[in-house]
């Protein structure tokens, strides 16, 4: 990925095409990229493919999981699990706080904190599921959309706190691994579930393509255009990053975990 950008900028140079917030694109600072270690505090800026924050600090909550899985084997029931998950949230809303950071903060000890505390929510919502079955009947489902309606009003209009909607997004998550009904069915459709395959490849990718695909538009004079072709060059958009996304995890990111694996070896039985 940051090959390609290197590319992208070495080409918009070569072209002279501006480049938007020219301190993002030092060449400084990509060993910190490379690492893994940009969102720990080393840098100013994001740089490079700015959404690659959330993965340099969950690097940073994967070195600690080692310590977090065996406390997490102590747990032996489903309300003792959900009550951990909501306790980290609980306290990374306290430190937010205290200290007055905005919860959109991706360097450093904010970032670091966020993503451990939710990292936290999430390994203890896994024990959760592990611990109990499905929730009975369309209680799952009913749980679930009732979460997710209460998401998108909230978020829309206002009415709660960043740190409430992530409350919600948690229910939602506990929800949609627990249902047995409709909910579970749509969800584990085809195409959600290859979706959700490629989605880590989605998520690398689509911001460096924004960024070229916007200036391409722009360049096709996007902003006199109607609105039929408005829809149509946002749906070929979202087709473009999808299309480019399977390629790469087909291509790079499945062969690459495959081979990781296959020279990790297979672990015997306990």
């Amino acid at each position: 990925m940051l090959a390609g950008l290197l590319l992208m900028v070495y080409v918009a140079h070569a072209l002279h095409i501006s480049i938007n917030e020219p301190d993002q694109w030092r060449g400084s600072s990509l060993i910190w990229h490379l690492t893994l270690l940009h969102a720990w505090g080393v840098l100013e800026v994001t740089g490079w493919n700015q959404p690659s924050w959330s993965i340099s600090a969950e690097w940073f909550a994967y070195l600690l999981f080692p310590l977090l899985a065996p406390a997490l084997m102590f747990v032996r029931d489903r309300l003792t699990a959900l009550t951990l998950a909501l306790t980290a949230l609980a306290a990374m809303a306290v430190i937010y706080a205290i200290t007055g950071w905005p919860l959109i903060n991706e360097l450093g000890a904010p970032s670091l904190t966020r993503v451990s505390g939710e990292f936290l929510c999430g390994a203890a919502l896994c024990r959760a599921v592990a611990l109990g079955k499905g929730l009975p009947g369309m209680s799952g489902d009913v749980l679930g959309l009732g979460a997710l309606a209460a998401f998108v009003a909230g978020a829309s209009a206002g009415l709660l706190p960043d740190m409430g909607l992530i409350v919600l997004l948690a229910v939602i998550i506990f929800a949609a691994a627990t249902c047995v009904g409709p909910l579970a069915a749509f969800l584990g459709s085809a195409p959600l579930v290859w979706l959700g395959e490629i989605s880590y490849s989605i998520y690398m990718v689509h911001f460096p393509l924004l960024i070229a695909i916007r200036r391409m538009w722009e360049r096709m004079g996007f902003a006199a255009w109607g609105s039929a072709a408005h829809s149509l060059a946002f749906a070929a958009t979202i087709t473009f990053v999808i299309a480019v996304s399977a390629a790469l995890f087909y291509l790079v990111e499945r062969p690459a975990r495959t081979r990781l694996r296959n020279r990790m070896g297979v672990l015997a039985p306990a």
